[in-house]
């Protein structure tokens, strides 16, 4: 309501200026979370007694610790009752099962820690944040930063970015919009496979939809690709000068996602501070906040999904941005040759570890999407595995070698790559690679391809995933008007405006799941009960893509926010100079 009467007035007082407009939006961040804590003050703590004697729970103090409590993200907390886990279970582990709460104090926590405390602390804390985001909106003169910001991940919109840190002549270089779109299909897998199992109880639809450890790895060679691209010169050995200094694209890159991230924080953190100190108690969910707002939580395997679980990517993506600029300076020096050997070594150095994982625990061909905490032989160790930054930065560095890989084409390579028939047509096609990685997904469900998430990522996925970028872009190069193709198809402006909105949808998808599907939220504070239907499921879809629209009209493209940005990095580089 808050964000339509702005754009209302916005429109009708075209002379107001940006600095008001950024005191406005703050002023409204700070009175919606002022309504969600005072919700909690007022409403007082859930009335304890009469919901264990209404629905046949267990008070806190006799709970016996549950697979289903100890993840803030885990729609468990709202499908079954806080009892022992089944030894089997059909939901999602999605990201790290252990979430907010330690396994081995949950019970302890659950038990000393009561509602009233958890809501004192959590409008203590909120009461602190919310003054200071006051004082800041109206006191605060404008700001003067970097222009919009999108996740590193739009071709074009990384190039101008660049552009504008550094005043180098911009190289000719076309845009790859084949790249945002598949992004939406990507980031739309994720948001369904995280809470499908809400609605869904059919275990080969489970497996359809819950190989998100498998598509995830997209994204960060994704990533890579669109850092090679953006960062080499196209027919030369060379790196883009922009990339220099290091300090500074690190943190234009870091800053490119870092905003959104943080006001998503700020705004849900009385639902993030009250759930983690119900479980863990208020000194642990102020300890785990400190990870998230500090992007840090990937380093810590049983902790890498506090708060907005999703964020483990930006955290390992960070590290991995640190690296990128040396990284990328090397790689541009190598030759077509060497970036096929480079290419086999990354992709080797990455197996390793999948490979140990697998043989340790004999657990080739299992389906970690469908095993929680209590179910998966050793949690810690899976853990370890996908949520380590080194290798996310490993799969980055396989994005960056196949964009050198088409950057360094000759005129014969175009030549051959155009050249009619149809071998030639459908070896350099987009669509088979397409296909085929949905049809791994699918043989999976179906259990006729029989390896484990991390195997048939490295194995199949990836590599069907690097040759569908190669061949996109490819294609994108010599598409000609009125000739139809995958990549014009993929260029078709809706579609790619949803690749423009898919990274705050990314952001936003976990904490609106709370809000829907998290019983000590969505029960006790929103619903009042929890819905199971799927109707129910599509609401909460069409919530976060909505969401995802306002997030990107309302902050994403609005220039005070670059102002805001450039003036934070502009602070930040000169620290470092």
């Amino acid at each position: 309501f808050f964000f339509v009467c702005w754009a209302m007035y916005s429109q009708h007082q075209p002379a107001l200026t940006e600095g008001c407009r950024a005191q406005i939006a703050l002023a409204g961040v700070a009175a919606v979370a002022t309504f969600l804590v005072l919700t909690v003050i007022f409403g007082g703590a859930p009335n304890t007694t009469a919901l264990y004697v209404n629905t046949g729970l267990q008070p806190p103090a006799l709970q016996v610790p549950s697979a289903a409590a100890t993840n803030a993200f885990k729609p468990e907390l709202v499908r079954q009752p806080l009892q022992p886990a089944p030894m089997v279970s059909m939901s999602s582990t999605r990201m790290p099962p252990l979430g907010n709460v330690d396994p081995m104090t949950e019970g302890a926590a659950a038990s000393s820690v009561t509602p009233d405390f958890a809501a004192k602390g959590t409008a203590l804390l909120t009461t602190a944040l919310l003054s200071g985001m006051a004082f800041m909106a109206w006191t605060r003169r404008p700001l003067a930063g970097p222009e919009s910001w999108i996740m590193a991940g739009t071709a074009g919109a990384e190039a101008s970015k660049e552009e504008a840190a550094v005043p180098v002549k911009k190289p000719s270089k076309p845009r790859l919009p084949a790249l945002d779109s598949i992004r939406f299909f990507l980031i739309s897998y994720i948001v369904v496979g995280h809470f499908i199992q809400t609605c869904v109880t059919d275990a080969t639809i489970l497996k359809l939809f819950t190989q998100i450890n498998v598509v995830v790895g997209a994204f960060f060679v994704l990533s890579g690709y669109v850092a090679g691209y953006t960062g080499t010169l196209i027919g030369k050995r060379e790196a883009d000068p922009r990339i220099e200094p290091t300090h500074k694209y690190v943190i234009g890159k870091i800053m490119g996602y870092y905003p959104l991230h943080l006001l998503v924080t700020l705004i849900f953190a009385p639902m993030f501070i009250y759930a983690d100190s119900y479980y863990n108690g208020f000194f642990k969910a102020a300890a785990h906040g400190l990870m998230s707002l500090t992007l840090v939580q990937s380093w810590f395997p049983m902790h890498a999904e506090i708060w907005n679980a999703p964020t483990w990517f930006l955290s390992a993506m960070s590290f991995a941005m640190v690296a990128m600029p040396s990284s990328i300076a090397s790689i541009a020096k190598m030759s077509k040759k060497g970036l096929t050997q480079a290419l086999v070594c990354l992709s080797g150095i990455l197996l390793i570890p999948r490979l140990a994982y697998s043989y340790d625990l004999g657990v080739w061909s299992i389906m970690e999407g469908l095993l929680n905490a209590r179910t998966h032989p050793n949690i810690a160790f899976w853990n370890s595995i996908r949520f380590n930054p080194f290798y996310a930065l490993l799969e980055m560095l396989i994005g960056v070698v196949l964009a050198r890989m088409v950057m360094l084409d000759t005129e014969e390579d175009k030549a051959k790559a155009a050249k009619p028939g149809l071998l030639s047509s459908l070896k350099n096609s987009p669509v088979w690679p397409l296909v085929g990685m949905v049809a791994v997904i699918v043989l999976r469900a179906y259990d006729v391809v029989g390896l484990n998430d991390v195997l048939t990522r490295s194995l199949l996925f990836l590599p069907l995933f690097g040759r569908f970028l190669i061949n996109a872009h490819r294609q994108t190069l010599r598409d000609t008007e009125g000739t139809p193709s995958l990549t014009r198809l993929l260029a078709w402006k809706p579609l790619t405006y949803l690749g423009t909105i898919s990274f705050p949808i990314f952001v936003l998808h976990g904490p609106l799941g709370q809000l829907f599907y998290k019983k000590v939220i969505a029960k006790q504070f929103v619903w009042g009960a929890y819905n199971s239907q799927p109707w129910f499921f599509w609401l909460y879809l069409a919530a976060t893509v909505v969401g995802g629209a306002l997030l990107h009209w309302a902050f994403v493209s609005r220039k005070w926010v670059g102002n805001a940005t450039r003036a934070t990095m502009k602070s930040l580089c000169d620290r470092f100079a």
